[in-house]
């Protein structure tokens, strides 16, 4: 071996010296050239080629620019093997293909290798380089991997004919079918081993239905069998689009000034450009420092790389953001002079400010801090967020405030509707006020058009008996499930008990048991076939004597005449029906029980932030028993909230940030709320209570003009 100065590895480090600067990440200071030399000298090889990348990487672990430069050295090595041309190769490079660091952000070398099949990858190969016209690089990439995908199986069923292109026919576009339908994920992560979602086997067909559309289209040999198809209709079913936005419980606390003060400058930009300008982080790292640009009226636009549609966009910036850019803009200046372009350079092994922020450093900047503000939900588990879901709530935010929907795509930089409508949730509030702006003309028992104000005390319950369908006062023993557009059945003689629309359940069971033997008087029929619901509860039955009582239409036919008898019903006064038993004291003890139960939630949930911790508020402990926060304010629970109060002043809290004294409502304000609130509520049951009177005293007359008895007000008028 010779070590001299012309022997073949000092050669080829001298030709990667020579090579233009763009093909390193970052310069090479002489040092660094000199101890590369010198590992390979002490290795005693005649040429780098002679180990792997691993090998000498693993030699110079403790040098921040060697390692690298021994990959590029032995990348531009390999190309020398290769074809000239970089579409011939089995491995594109995007960089080499002209991509911009913006577009193969995130984005591996297309690597043909894996498809084992000769034929195969070279029809990949002419495909994918049509791909690349007019789609995403990332999605190219992923539709190479479910080529791989596709040629392993191929690889796994026909192994003995997987080298011939005959082999690509109907019957195993079938079984390819099938075996995407069973595959699961073999990812390490937490849905390992778990069924291949929908959309995934969608893509994995699609790629190869498409694919061998294309090889027909241009004639490609050799032919393919006519059956040789993936048909739509043999896709699985798409499941329907979840809604990814942040919870405003969660937004408050990741919002909070406090906890973003934890947060490095670098990082709590990106947080505000994600907010409020909904970009996804990929766009926002690929920032440029000049990217503020002011429109023709005098405001602040943001201009980022799309990189869906490859195409720069202005979309509005708020105050906020456009001083954190400066800040940040500031900082970038500091560091590198005007030598960097990128709002976020790379932190390390970027001496020149060539290459922005990887997502991993962001990513794991963003987690820890997740971690150190102790983010939890209203439930007070710990939660964690991503950074798209940014844009999902900025969607859903805009949507909720009734910004339109052509604003929301504009905004987002959507190109179809039904992504936009994935992106923003409407919530029940909006969905109430748009319903009542475009259906605020409503009918009363009149038939008179009348309009229900939003603003009146009637217009959420007039909402929800307009959501649900159903009436919504309560009748005795239950609560009558009849659809609001039923009349009501029920008459003097017939309760609710025998209408086949009323509901019950077992809180009201003492009341059915002091009410049905009433009940067995008045009407012969058992009380089990018009209550089902308490079948399994109650064994009421009506005695024998009432049924038989009542079960013949006629007694003693020879001894009463059938003239007599109509004469002597027509005299015979109406008997009186049984009145229903007094229940005051039955539903006395089920309201007892209930608060008593209440209170028993309240102590537990208390016990259980005392001892396993977390953030103990009111509403936080209201949702945790089960019960409603004006519970645990009324004077009669006044022990409990001393106690849940004084729990609070000892133990942390969920990371929000507590208001100013001068911002809190006092006890006094909150108190005289809960009277006004109660007062209101207080009226809203006396109208409810008129309203039920006119109600009834409507369908009186009604029935009176049905059976031609004159009413009171006909008979004045007459």
């Amino acid at each position: 071996m010779s070590s001299g100065p012309w022997s073949t590895h000092t050669i080829e480090l001298g030709a990667d010296a020579a090579s233009p600067r763009g093909s390193r990440p970052s310069k090479v200071v002489p040092s660094s050239w000199v101890r590369a030399v010198n590992t390979v000298i002490a290795e005693g090889v005649t040429s780098v080629r002679d180990h792997p990348a691993f090998h000498w990487r693993q030699l110079s672990l403790n040098h921040t620019t060697v390692p690298q430069l021994f990959t590029d050295l032995l990348e531009a090595l390999g190309d020398l093997d290769g074809p000239a041309e970089e579409w011939d190769r089995d491995v594109w490079r995007p960089e080499r293909l002209g991509y911009s660091i913006e577009e193969r952000r995130q984005v591996a070398p297309l690597d043909f290798t894996g498809i084992t099949q000769s034929w195969l990858r070279e029809r990949t190969r002419r495909y994918m380089r049509l791909r690349l016209v007019r789609t995403e690089l990332r999605s190219v990439a992923r539709n190479v991997h479910d080529v791989v995908v596709f040629s392993r199986f191929i690889a796994e069923s026909r192994p003995d004919q997987q080298n011939d292109a005959a082999v690509l026919d109907r019957a195993l576009l079938e079984s390819y079918i099938g075996w995407v339908g069973r595959r699961t994920v073999e990812k390490k992560g937490p849905h390992y081993g778990q069924p291949v979602s929908p959309g995934s086997r969608i893509r994995l067909l699609s790629v190869i239905s498409t694919m061998l559309e294309t090889w027909r289209r241009y004639g490609w040999q050799p032919v393919l069998p006519p059956d040789a198809r993936i048909h739509r209709d043999e896709y699985p079913r798409q499941r329907g689009l979840k809604a990814n936005f942040i919870d405003e419980y969660l937004m408050d606390q990741i919002e909070s000034e406090e906890n973003l003060a934890l947060l490095d400058p670098e990082t709590r930009t990106l947080v505000l450009i994600c907010r409020d300008e909904g970009l996804r982080i990929g766009e926002a790292l690929t920032l440029k420092t000049d990217c503020l640009k002011k429109t023709p009226s005098g405001r602040w636009a943001l201009v980022h790389y799309k990189s869906k549609d490859k195409s720069f966009r202005a979309i509005p910036a708020s105050r906020v953001v456009v001083d954190a850019i400066r800040g940040q803009h500031g900082r970038v200046r500091e560091r590198f002079s005007d030598g960097c372009h990128w709002l976020f350079p790379k932190v390390s092994g970027n001496p020149d400010g060539k290459y922005p922020m990887p997502y991993g450093t962001v990513d794991t900047r963003f987690d820890a801090w997740l971690k150190r503000i102790r983010l939890v939900d209203s439930n007070g588990d710990a939660a964690i967020v991503n950074w798209h879901q940014f844009r999902h709530t900025l969607g859903t935010r805009m949507a909720n405030a009734g910004v339109s929907g052509r604003t929301i795509r504009e905004v987002l930089g959507h190109t179809s509707w039904e992504t936009q409508e994935h992106y923003s949730r409407i919530a029940d509030d909006t969905l109430r006020r748009e319903y009542e702006e475009k259906y605020e003309v409503r009918f009363n028992l009149k038939g008179e058009a009348v309009k229900v104000r939003r603003d009146a005390d009637l217009s959420g319950v007039e909402w929800l008996a307009e959501k649900i369908g159903r009436r919504l006062h309560a009748v005795a023993g239950g609560w009558c499930g009849r659809h609001i557009a039923r009349p009501c059945p029920k008459t003097a003689a017939d309760g609710c008990y025998f209408c086949e629309d009323f509901q019950t359940d077992r809180q009201f069971l003492p009341i059915h048991l002091d009410t049905s033997p009433a009940l067995a008087r008045c009407r012969p029929v058992p009380l089990r076939q018009h209550v089902p619901a308490l079948s399994a509860s109650m064994n009421v039955w009506p005695p024998p004597s009432s049924m038989s009582s009542r079960a013949s239409p006629t007694r003693n036919a020879t001894s009463w005449p059938r003239q007599r008898t109509r004469a002597a019903a027509a005299t015979r006064p109406l008997r009186r029906q049984p009145m229903r038993a007094d229940n005051s004291t039955h539903l006395a003890e089920a309201a007892q029980q209930r608060r008593l139960d209440c209170i028993a939630r309240v102590q537990a949930a208390l016990d259980s932030l005392e001892r396993n911790g977390g953030p103990v508020t009111v509403a936080g402990v209201a949702s945790r028993a089960g019960v409603s926060r004006t519970f645990l304010y009324d004077d009669a629970q006044s022990a409990l909230l001393a106690r849940l109060r004084a729990l609070a002043s000892r133990q942390p809290t969920s990371g929000r940030p507590a208001l100013p004294d001068k911002e809190r409502i006092t006890t006094k304000s909150h108190e005289a709320i809960v009277r006004a609130l109660r007062g209101a509520n207080r009226k809203l049951n006396e109208d409810n209570e008129r309203l039920r009177t006119e109600l009834a005293v409507a369908l009186g007359q009604l029935r009176d003009l049905r059976r031609r008895i004159p009413t009171q007000s006909a008979a004045q008028r007459n």
